[in-house]
């Protein structure tokens, strides 16, 4: 194994091997054995020890260790804390909101100005050409996961007909109230206290449709 041999820097080796699992997890449409996804979280231990700025071995630590039985909110959120402060990363600020929101719906009310404070941090930093696009959404309970997300690259190709993911069976579904319809391309709805944006279309229009209650796929985009 490389990983025994003392004239190979370890850090890549442990990284190429835990991405190759996730791949595996990836094409297996999310399913993978619970000691793989630990393997996945051992090996990005030990590279985060060694450097914890490097934020793709966050990123697949995360990606493996929100599906154990194991997996806590606090955890998480003091990873993504610690990611930050070492390297500042958009990425943590994104990750840092996503994690908030989630702990503020399940009732922490303390998490919701966290949530905003790293949301607006993450919306200004945001690269341009990807700050619209969602790289998590709200997962479905029948997944029985640990943690309320579903990553977009677990949802399979995006079809034409439905203008959605073709893995939408995946998805949960989130209530919120429409707070604001400022155009047919903009509008607010707020969940647990926090904002969420979404295009009302032709389907929501004000006055009638202020403060009704809906029921909606959510995306977690940088902005």
């Amino acid at each position: 194994s490389l990983l025994t041999r003392p004239d190979v820097a370890k850090s890549p080796v442990r990284r190429m091997l835990a991405t190759a699992y996730v791949r595996q997890m990836e094409s297996s449409e999310g399913m993978i054995k619970e000691r793989n996804l630990r393997r996945i979280v051992s090996l990005m231990r030990e590279n985060l020890m060694e450097d914890p700025s490097k934020g793709h071995d966050v990123r697949i630590w995360f990606r493996a260790f929100r599906m154990l039985p194991d997996f806590t909110l606090t955890e998480a959120i003091e990873q993504m804390i610690h990611w930050s402060l070492i390297s500042d990363s958009v990425d943590a600020h994104y990750y840092l909101y996503v994690l908030y929101f989630i702990q503020a719906h399940r009732g922490v009310q303390k998490s919701v100005d966290e949530m905003k404070r790293h949301q607006e941090i993450s919306r200004q930093r945001a690269p341009v050409l990807l700050s619209k696009k969602s790289f998590e959404w709200w997962g479905s309970e029948d997944l029985n996961r640990p943690c309320s997300l579903v990553h977009h690259s677990e949802l399979g190709k995006w079809s034409k007909e439905e203008n959605f993911f073709e893995g939408i069976e995946k998805l949960g579904t989130i209530e919120g109230r429409i707070d604001e319809i400022r155009s047919p391309q903009a509008g607010t709805i707020t969940v647990s206290g926090m904002p969420a944006f979404f295009v009302p279309r032709s389907d929501f229009r004000r006055p009638g449709d202020l403060n009704a209650l809906v029921r909606f796929n959510l995306g977690f985009s940088y902005e």
